[in-house]
């Protein structure tokens, strides 16, 4: 706030650990200064992983991450959803928008107000294109989901292209066909340097060091 930011993102990457009375400090915070709050989920997230208790410790974190982001005064949870692990693309998509649409439910039966947004990923093994996310969004339309739009992994994942003014637009187009215009009116959006390899995302750098 003292900087002239408007948005804060709590970081729970590596797992969600944060005490009640932390969370009530972070939400007298944000109601005292306008902070806008959202939150990462932890990177061991795969909802459709070959494990069958991997996918249920990935379901417990993503809902976490969404209870902890509601009891600091927040809205919207941030998570990669997984990988294809060499499964077919629509298959993992099906089973994807099921999953994210029972979590969406469960967070809604709990009374949580927070917004889930699977983020697009920087690889092509990993599911969440942008165009993968809006079509879930599309099938999930009515439920208290969007998606994170990362420009920088969408660049990666393209071996760099999607770079342009235009291209950004288009994505936003993108989004504003499938989830509705009002997507576009509270966003959950990552943008920063990123280095890549033609397989895509191979690590973060800063703005000035990137292209």
């Amino acid at each position: 706030h003292e900087l002239g930011l408007g948005v804060y993102e709590m970081e729970f990457v590596h797992g969600v650990r944060i005490r009640p009375e932390t969370c009530e400090l972070v939400k007298a915070a944000q109601a005292e200064t306008g902070v806008h709050v959202t939150a990462h989920g932890p990177y061991y997230v795969n909802l459709y992983s070959l494990e069958e208790e991997k996918v249920e410790a990935s379901r417990k974190r993503v809902l976490d991450t969404a209870r902890a982001l509601a009891a600091c005064g927040g809205d919207g949870a941030c998570f990669h959803a997984g990988f294809y692990q060499k499964r077919d693309p629509a298959e993992v998509h099906a089973f994807m928008t099921k999953q994210i649409g029972e979590l969406v439910d469960i967070l809604e039966k709990e009374g949580c107000p927070v917004r889930l947004d699977p983020e697009t990923t920087g690889k092509g093994s990993q599911f969440g294109s942008l165009a993968e996310l809006c079509e879930m969004g599309d099938a999930l339309q009515g439920k208290n989901m969007s998606i994170t739009i990362d420009f920088a992994h969408i660049h990666a994942r393209t071996a760099g292209a999607m770079n342009t003014y235009d291209e950004f637009a288009g994505q936003l187009e993108l989004m504003k066909n499938k989830l509705g215009k009002e997507a576009l009116s509270s966003m959950h959006i990552h943008l920063s340097g990123i280095a890549y390899t033609e397989k895509g995302e191979a690590h973060h750098l800063e703005l000035d060091d990137s292209d």
